[in-house]
């Protein structure tokens, strides 16, 4: 829910802020708090309750308008947008803007020509959402999410905002973040009817309300930062914490997205860096040195390892200088290297004129692992945004919900005696959110354990690209036997054959997985098997064909262990008796123990 429905306003009913403070500069009387709006709203002749079916009814001595038939009769699990609608708010705004239709206000100076985070919700929805959902209009006043689905759509996703936010920033962040395989969204200013008062009466109650009515349906909560005030800081925004957590939501944050722009000015450092590096090497090195054994030695044991080790650290490291540097380092190493090994591959061809397949796959390697540097610069950008937006999710959070703001004292009643005995937990839910981006079970579990959580706050495509690759390539055969290089039915049972299943079932386990797991299993994945496939490179490099059984045979044994600890996840994983605990603070690291947060007794609906 954006941060708190306006109870019946003199602006005819528009959400504002969970806790209905106006943004500045609004005239006076315009929030949630307002006696006289209370007067009024209480001194209508109708009554409202929550049914069983979870729909409003309604007895009242007015006739209701068509949009107010249309909010009781469909129910508020139904009251969703869709990515598309996003999309073309987007554009509706930008043209409402080009047309003067939308304009700063002394409350909202907002740039006409700024496109990444525009005017406030609050503009947007006065001079735009408004007017289209106007009760004389062909809407008659039904939200905008009814407008453009009569029938409604069942709620799948549950977005919690601040109205204080730009419109771009907002969209952008939701639909970069939208979760996969997803169709419906509930987000309030678009949901929520804006005209008319008779949303008031449906919001007395919190757990009758439409914001907890949507999110008894929602499987994701998505948690929109901003850089005005965090959200977290209003009271109905803890309490939509609270109902996700009890009814076990998958709570994350909706991340900055990067833009294309961002993307290639991101690579452009380390890809500029190996195209001089290997240009370098070409015209530098000739072919009498590269046949020499000094350079070889050189090539095996001093700039292999060092390629893997600045990979690894890289991979491993937090967003800063450091990473920054072994990015660097090993986008050089990677065109040294991919110079002298594909050289030397063409120098014995180069007199019959034709490459080996040796030579073929020696190119294709290097220059598929090229990309790894690439996409860990991309992956720090990545962290480096995830980091602000979780600064910014936390504004002003006390680490309590007690403290919270909440305009109306008879909400802030409600509310609390809603959340009763759950307080700490509901802290630490958040706390955890503020830490990783994500709450869910398993994350709350791994932080009242004092494992390192934040390590697994978003999925890094470097280290997973780097690994299901060279393990798949290296279970193939392409450098040593493997399954493109059995002869025989019998060799389907080697180990040769066996170790190529693993990272498929790694792969499909992730694809069916939760965005946590997702983010466990490349981690404990990486963490476990990147030695394992850094000396198997090596070997296979060195030709030490005594080797390739004994490495078949490792592939295969931790193959298994890394699959039985991706498929069991962190939070079973942290439950094996005597084990649990330490395997996982080896695998992820240590961090400051919080209190256990335990699962309780679902709340239930009003009327549902």
């Amino acid at each position: 829910m954006s941060l708190r429905v306006n109870m019946a306003s003199p602006r005819a009913g528009t959400p504002g802020a969970s806790d209905g403070t106006p943004p500045e500069g609004a005239p006076a009387g315009q929030e949630s708090g307002d006696s006289s709006v209370s007067t009024r709203t209480h001194s209508r002749a109708n009554t409202e309750h929550a049914d069983t079916r979870g729909t409003i009814s309604r007895t009242s001595s007015r006739a209701a308008t068509p949009g107010e038939d249309l909010h009781y009769r469909i129910g508020a699990e139904r009251w969703c947008i869709t990515k598309s609608d996003l999309s073309q708010l987007r554009k509706d705004v930008t043209t409402a803007i080009a047309q003067g239709r939308i304009r700063s206000t002394s409350s909202d100076p907002f740039d006409p020509k700024d496109t990444k985070v525009g005017p406030n919700i609050y503009t947007v929805v006065d001079q735009l959402i408004k007017p289209l959902t106007d009760i004389d209009g062909p809407s008659g006043g039904a939200s905008y999410a009814l407008t453009h689905h009569p029938d409604g759509i069942e709620c799948e996703v549950f977005i919690t905002h601040a109205w204080c936010e730009g419109v771009y920033e907002f969209i952008d962040k939701v639909l970069a973040s939208w979760p996969w395989g997803k169709r419906s969204a509930y987000a309030c200013m678009l949901s929520n009817p804006q005209n008319g008062d008779f949303l008031a009466s449906m919001i007395s109650s919190p757990s009758a309300s439409p914001f907890a009515r949507a999110l008894s349906h929602a499987t994701h909560v998505i948690a929109v930062p901003n850089q005005t005030v965090g959200i977290y800081t209003r009271l109905w925004c803890c309490y939509e914490a609270y109902l996700a957590y009890c009814w076990g939501k998958e709570i994350f944050t909706a991340g900055t997205p990067m833009g294309t722009r961002a993307v290639l000015n991101t690579v452009c450092g380390p890809f500029l860096t190996m195209v001089v590096t290997a240009a370098l090497g070409m015209v530098c090195m000739t072919d009498g040195m590269l046949r020499s054994d000094l350079v070889a030695n050189v090539t095996w044991w001093f700039t292999m390892p060092a390629y893997v080790i600045s990979l690894v650290h890289a991979s491993l490291s937090a967003p800063g200088l450091r990473r920054t540097v072994s990015i660097y380092l090993s986008s050089v190493l990677t065109a040294f290297n991919a110079c002298v090994m594909i050289r030397r591959q063409w120098i014995p061809n180069a007199v019959e004129g034709t490459l080996s397949s040796t030579a073929h796959v020696t190119t294709i390697g290097w220059m598929w692992m090229s990309v790894v540097p690439m996409l860990l610069a991309i992956d720090g950008v990545r962290g480096t945004l995830r980091q602000a937006d979780l600064v910014r999710l936390g504004l002003g959070f006390s680490g309590t919900v007690l403290e919270s703001s909440c305009a109306l004292e008879g909400d802030r009643t409600s509310i609390v005696g809603c959340i009763g005995d759950e307080i700490a937990r509901v802290d630490q839910s958040i706390r955890v959110l503020l830490k990783t981006g994500m709450s869910t079970a398993s994350m709350r579990k791994g932080a009242s354990l004092g494992i390192a959580v934040e390590r697994l706050s978003f999925i890094q495509w470097g280290p997973a690209y780097l690994l299901w690759s060279c393990w798949i390539f290296l279970c193939l055969g392409l450098y040593r036997p493997g399954l493109l290089q059995l002869e025989s039915a019998a060799g389907i049972a080697s180990w040769q054959a066996t170790q190529c299943g693993y990272p498929v079932m790694h792969l499909i386990i992730f694809a069916a997985s939760s965005r946590d797991h997702r983010s466990f299993i490349v981690y404990v994945t990486y963490k476990l098997l990147v030695w394992l496939v850094a000396m198997d490179a090596l070997v296979n490099t060195l030709g030490l064909a005594a080797m390739y059984q004994p490495t078949a045979v490792a592939y295969n044994l931790f193959g298994m262990l890394s699959f039985v600890i991706s498929a069991m996840g962190l939070g079973r994983l942290a439950s094996i008796p005597l084990v649990g605990e330490r395997c996982a603070r080896w695998l992820i690291g240590t961090a400051p123990r919080v209190e256990a947060i335990y699962r309780d007794p679902v709340p239930t609906v009003a009327g549902g």
